[in-house]
Order: structure tokens, then C-alpha cells, then sequence
């Protein structure tokens, strides 16, 4: 049933209550005041199903604003309800990621981001840049990864080949996620396995990994985390309970993550435990 419906039948079921209250008090009314002419059970005294609906239809006439305001009433109490459900959920989808021991991050603090990232997609890319300097800025700040897979067979694999590396050494997760941000969509395993080579990752272990079940079931639920949130694009960040959708630059990371504006400068995070000091060279003159 649509919007319209609903607010028609709720207009009309009022007016409906209003023509039976309205009859009945004047009933009442009449006889107290002359208890010997006509009662309620009077057929002159009964409105019939064409009166009322007449009745109805003159006042909706005459008042048109009735449905107009029943509809935006509706919407409203409908928008606030669906508000409540989805930062509820998006709460709960943020806490279930970050109690997670198993999701890939870097950075350590309780200034959290969680980022939904697709390694063929070009403004994913472009954040790595900002990512790096948000690391560089942002006392106590952890990204945590969720690889995903939606736009060709290239992020399919990279998405894989990603989860596989954070199964076999967590600590080389973001090292390898860069570099992965690097390539283009006509890259293939090749370039994968160099980078895998280039951080001592074992290439027969990386392929096993991929091929297995825990990366296919970790990629299916980061997918399913993604379509319950409504993410269809990247990037995708939840900062501070919020969803955002798209690009953001490090202003932009720090006013959703409520700092006040005497925390607008620029810290030092290898006092605060993340790790910028341990990236190769080439990653950390992204940030430059």
C-alpha cells in the first residue's frame, strides 16, 4: 500500500469519526431538548452510506490540505523511524567490525574509521594519499579495512589476494594494500605476486590462501555487511557512527570524528603507536 493510500484512508476514517460524532452529540442534543420527537433509531435520524460518503467528499473538497497534511505527517514519522533503524544498525555493523581480531587495520587508538575499499576503483585509489596523511595528523587513529569486490574480475582478485595476505600476516596487510591501490585495472597475479614477493610472502601459500574458504567467506561477508548498510559504491567509511559515501579529505575525517578545533593540528603518531615509520619508502612519498 503507498503513501497515498494510507494517508487517504486516514483522512477519511477521521472524518468518518468526526460525521458519526457530530450526528450523535446533535441526536443527543435533540433530545434533551424535545424527548418526544424522533430517537435515534428514527430513519429520518440515520445517515445513510451515500450521505456520509457525500458528507466526506464535500469536506475533502472544501479542505484539501487534509491529505496534504496527513501525507507529510506520515513521511515524517516514517523518516524519523527509518533514521532510528538505520543508525542503529550502522552502530552495531561498526561495533562488530571493530571487536573483530581478524579484520585487517593499521594504527591503533580510539579514533576508529572503517573503510569499505574496491582496489579497481580510481577515488578509492586517490584516498590512499589521504589516507596516509590522516595516519600522519590524527593522534590515536585506526582504519579498519573491509575489501570488497564490486565493479570487474581484476578487483575480484585483488580483493582476494588482499584478505589472503591479511590470513597469512596481518602485519603486512597494509604495506600490501598500498601497493595494491597502485596498480591499474590491466594488471594481473604477476604483479601481485611480486608485490607478495617483494614483503617475503610466500607465493604457494598466497595461492592456497586465495583459493580457500576463509577468504571466499570473509569476501561474502564484507559483501553482505555492504548491501545491508546499502553501500552499492566506494569508498565507504563509517566514522563515529555515521555512514559517509565517497571521497572525503582529512578535514573532513576529523569533523566526523568530532574533534574540536583545538585538535585541528597536526600530531605525531609514532608517539601514539601507528606504524607510518615501517612503510616503504615509496608508500610514505604518497603523503608528500
Amino acid at each position: 500500500m503507498n503513501l497515498l493510500k494510507i494517508a487517504v484512508y486516514a483522512v477519511l476514517a477521521g472524518l468518518l469519526v468526526f460525521v458519526a460524532v457530530s450526528y450523535t452529540r446533535n441526536t443527543h442534543k435533540n433530545e434533551v431538548n424535545n424527548p418526544f420527537e424522533g430517537t435515534p433509531t428514527s430513519s429520518g435520524d440515520i445517515l445513510s452510506e451515500e450521505q456520509i460518503r457525500d458528507i466526506v467528499e464535500d469536506v475533502i473538497r472544501k479542505n484539501p490540505r487534509l491529505i496534504i497534511n496527513s501525507i507529510e505527517s506520515y513521511n515524517r514519522s516514517n523518516e524519523q523511524v527509518i533514521l532510528e533503524q538505520r543508525t542503529k544498525l550502522i552502530s552495531k555493523v561498526a561495533d562488530q567490525i571493530a571487536s573483530d581480531p581478524m579484520a585487517p587495520s593499521v594504527g591503533s587508538g580510539d579514533k576508529v574509521i572503517i573503510e569499505f575499499v574496491d582496489y579497481s576503483c580510481i577515488f578509492c585509489k586517490s584516498m590512499l594519499k589521504t589516507k596516509l596523511e590522516a595516519l600522519s595528523k590524527i593522534g590515536g587513529l585506526k582504519i579498519i579495512f573491509k575489501d570488497v569486490s564490486l565493479l570487474n574480475e581484476w578487483s575480484a582478485t585483488a580483493a582476494k589476494s588482499a584478505v589472503a595476505v591479511s590470513i597469512i600476516d596481518s602485519s603486512k596487510y597494509f604495506q600490501f594494500h598500498s601497493k595494491l591501490l597502485q596498480l591499474d585495472d590491466t594488471s594481473s597475479i604477476d604483479d601481485i605476486n611480486k608485490i607478495a614477493l617483494s614483503l617475503g610472502i610466500d607465493l604457494v601459500n598466497l595461492r592456497a590462501t586465495m583459493d580457500g574458504a576463509a577468504v571466499e567467506d570473509a569476501l561474502q561477508y564484507n559483501l553482505d555487511i555492504a548491501a545491508k548498510l546499502g553501500v552499492n559504491g566506494t569508498p565507504a567509511y563509517i566514522i563515529n557512527g555515521n555512514l559517509i559515501l565517497g571521497a572525503i579529505d582529512v578535514s573532513e575525517i576529523k569533523e566526523a570524528l568530532g574533534m574540536q578545533d583545538e585538535s585541528l593540528k597536526d600530531e605525531s603518531l609514532n608517539t601514539q603507536g601507528n606504524q607510518v615509520e615501517t612503510l616503504p619508502e615509496d608508500i610514505k612519498q604518497e603523503t608528500r
